[in-house]
């Protein structure tokens, strides 16, 4: 029997199939590939939540490329963070850079790195979150990449304290935005470069930057613009607290967050508002958007404790752990979904059980200490004033006796060292951080200061606290008369020279500011009837 015949039909379908698959094959990395590409397009137009839909409709196991795959993980990283559902570690990530690296994909190596250094941001590892993006620094090619890069270095200078360097890559970022003629990173930019010169404590150019961010809040994404908002507000809190109100009433217009409620409660305490304030800690605390509740926790506590609420103070200890349980709870379903990739359903279950029973003792715990801390910090605050005036008022009355015996015609030279050496004595014994005071007013006094460069606005405070001992009635009457704008640390540092006979050049040219800031700083000091 010839079977030839028969063998090159079986080898004609054998080599028909093999092309069939082949070219299944190719449309099957063609379609993923583009399917990534389009995820891509929808970050780039900041689609995030089209981009995270798309890319979780691509199954995993229908990607053979390695190339793709290691984009896939990329992707996953970059959605998962901007839609605010992060993986629950860089694993995936970490496989992607390799292959970056491996096969010099430069471009997507610079966006694995920036996003390498999220997870240190969020653990407060700002030093190697910085070496993250300094490496994506040196690697990025275009102008939205480079951007996005310097405006996170922005922010990570900000929480190290690199306030110098904060401002250049700020400004950096300022270029970069106007470069790509984009009016958001403009707004953004502004926004950044006024909070660094706020921490230089260069308060004139910080609100320069903040008025000329106004015009571009248009062009500001609606979900972003209540954080931003309560941000540029926050700047204005303490000299301007009607135009951070109006400010932080604007964000809230917009969405409710636990940063612009905080922050127009604290403005409506200080306006005396006190129980308008309260409402609105009690209403922050109930918001979940991931933000800090300690500060408002202790405004809530500090202000039971300071009226007597014992009750509402023990209430608000449960409401307390109660969020913290339905924080847990959240985070909790969050991790099982991520986990279900990787482990049995069940085991991850009894361990969040497990996590959680560890969270409630600990939550309640936590707000036990909270609550003695509080009380102990009250306390201690109280004695602290009540030991601080004691030693005020002791200094003032010895001072009051130098200046009558040198008025008087006697010779009282004996008398009088025996005071000032009662003075050095309680300085010294009882109050050292008068005495730091003293020091740097007697510098100024004597004309040994040629600037004030290094001062710290903890100096300019202790200058202050020994000026009122010295004396307490001019200290006084400047904090009481009446003027166009509140009186901070700063501009009665200013007045005090003032009242030491100092000019405004030589105040100018210890301070190394401009003419213009001179007078800016002269008119907001201004008396009015």
């Amino acid at each position: 029997m010839n079977i030839f015949p028969y063998f090159c039909t079986m080898m004609k379908k054998t080599i028909y199939t093999i092309a069939i698959l082949t070219l299944f094959t190719a449309c099957t990395h063609k379609e993923v590939s583009e399917r990534l590409d389009e995820v891509d397009s929808l970050v780039i137009a900041e689609k995030y939540d089209s981009a995270y839909t798309v890319l979780s409709e691509i199954m995993e196991s229908s990607i053979t490329e390695p190339s793709d795959k290691a984009h896939y993980y990329l992707l996953q990283t970059q959605t998962g963070y901007l839609v605010n559902q992060p993986l629950s570690s860089d694993s995936l990530l970490d496989l992607a850079i390799a292959y970056f690296k491996q096969h010099k994909d430069y471009d997507k190596l610079a966006d694995g790195y920036y996003y390498k250094s999220n997870r240190d941001l969020i653990a407060g590892n700002y030093s190697k979150a910085i070496w993250y993006c300094k490496e994506a620094e040196q690697l990025a090619q275009d102008i939205p990449q480079q951007y996005k890069i310097a405006e996170r270095i922005t922010f990570l200078n900000e929480l190290s304290g690199n306030y110098t360097l904060q401002l250049d890559y700020a400004r950096k970022s300022l270029r970069l935005a106007i470069l790509a003629d984009k009016k958001s990173w403009i707004a953004y930019s502004y926004g950044n470069i006024g909070i660094a010169f706020s921490n230089l404590d260069n308060y004139d150019s910080a609100y320069y930057y903040i008025d000329r961010t106004i015009p571009y809040i248009k062009y500001i994404d609606d979900n972003n613009k209540p954080i931003f908002l309560a941000n540029m507000g926050m700047l204005y809190k303490v000299d301007s607290p009607g135009k951070a109100k109006d400010l932080f009433k604007k964000a809230l217009t917009y969405k409710e967050t636990t940063l612009a409620l905080e922050n127009l409660a604290d403005v409506y305490y200080t306006e005396g508002k006190q129980e308008e304030a309260y409402k609105l800690w009690k209403k922050a605390l109930t918001i979940d958007d991931g933000d800090y509740k300690d500060n408002l926790i202790h405004s809530i506590l500090s202000y039971d404790i300071e009226h007597g609420h014992v009750e509402k103070v023990c209430d608000n200890v449960d409401e307390i752990i109660h969020i913290k349980d339905s924080m847990l709870h959240k985070l909790k379903n969050d991790t099982i979904k991520d986990l279900q990739l990787r482990f049995d359903h069940e085991v991850a279950m009894r361990k969040q059980e497990q996590v959680t029973s560890y969270w409630r003792i600990g939550g309640l715990v936590a707000a036990v200490l909270l609550l003695l801390l509080v009380i102990y910090t009250l306390w201690k605050r109280s004695r602290t004033k009540e030991k601080m005036h004691d030693v005020q008022m002791q200094i003032s009355d010895y001072m009051s006796q130098i200046r009558e015996l040198e008025a008087s015609k006697e010779d009282a030279s004996a008398t009088i060292k025996e005071l000032n050496k009662k003075i050095k004595n309680i300085l010294e014994e009882k109050s050292p951080q008068l005495l730091r005071g003293q020091m740097l007013y007697e510098q100024i006094k004597e004309g040994q200061l040629k600037s004030f460069y290094g001062w710290t606005k903890k100096d300019i405070k202790l200058f202050v606290q020994f000026y009122k001992v010295m004396d307490y009635r001019t200290v006084h009457n400047i904090i009481s008369a009446k003027r166009a704008e509140p009186i901070t640390d700063h501009r009665l540092f200013y007045l005090l020279l003032k009242h030491m006979g100092k000019t405004d050049a030589r105040i100018k040219e210890m301070f190394s500011i401009s003419d213009t800031a001179i007078k800016v700083l002269k008119s907001r000091t201004r008396e009015i009837e």
